[in-house]
């Protein structure tokens, strides 16, 4: 972790503790990120330029919410782009989901005024659907809520928006360890010993945004933990 950023031939890679990993190409305007507490991922391209020529699980970009399936159940569709095992076997798991019938009560408090300046940018209704159908089947209505939750308030910061106290609204526990603090939309990359070295490198970050565990303020990430910039380069910290 205390090797990044790494900036190589116009590329940016970032780490950020918990686990996430950012894959930037600024001049494309081109971001990949992989959030490994979920498994989940997101990738962002411009659609002026990108307009109807992806494929594969994040959609086509064409605008429309309707089309993604190419005219596939979900089942195949999905399974279609594993990578390892039978696609019998996948399709089989995803068929022994019982369908959705109604939203969760608990899910539906996402509609409140603490997002609320995010609707116009991001769309609440699939987040409370994807918040119901987690709750049914993880059995924890509590942890699929903030999960959702967090998940939600991400999007409002990849399109600008920060959102801050999101965690005491819901009463949705969000820990850091040592001394690190949450923050929900901290701009540029993480400081470690290594941009501390390169500062000019570290102003390439400016424009990425991201939640998640950071350093208090005269910190920096060294490995996993935090020490004062101060000793970045000794062999013993204390």
């Amino acid at each position: 972790m205390d090797k990044l950023p790494v900036h190589s031939n116009g590329m940016i890679i970032l780490g950020y503790p918990g686990r996430t990993f950012i894959v930037s190409i600024p001049l494309m305007n081109l971001e990949a990120r992989y959030y490994e507490e979920n498994s989940g991922f997101s990738v962002k391209v411009p659609s002026k330029r990108y307009f109807n020529k992806t494929e594969g699980l994040c959609g086509n970009c064409n605008g429309k919410k309707d089309d993604e399936l190419d005219n596939k159940p979900l089942s195949e569709f999905v399974c279609s782009f594993q990578v390892e095992g039978q696609p019998d076997e996948c399709e089989k798991s995803m068929e022994e989901l019982p369908e959705l019938k109604e939203r969760i009560p608990l899910c539906e408090k996402l509609e409140d005024p603490v997002f609320e300046a995010c609707y116009p940018l991001v769309d609440i209704e699939i987040y409370i659907e994807a918040c119901s159908f987690d709750a049914v089947h993880s059995g924890d209505q509590k942890v699929a809520f903030c999960k959702t939750a967090k998940e939600y308030a991400r999007q409002c910061c990849q399109a600008g928006l920060g959102i801050e106290d999101w965690p005491e609204v819901f009463d949705c526990d969000v820990k850091c360890p040592g001394d690190m603090e949450y923050s929900q939309c901290r701009e540029g990359c993480p400081q470690t010993c290594s941009s501390v070295k390169n500062e000019s490198a570290d102003s390439m970050c400016n424009q990425l945004k991201n939640d998640g565990c950071f350093c208090v303020e005269g910190k920096v990430l060294n490995d996993t933990t935090c020490i004062d910039a101060t000793l970045c380069g000794k062999t013993h910290y204390f």
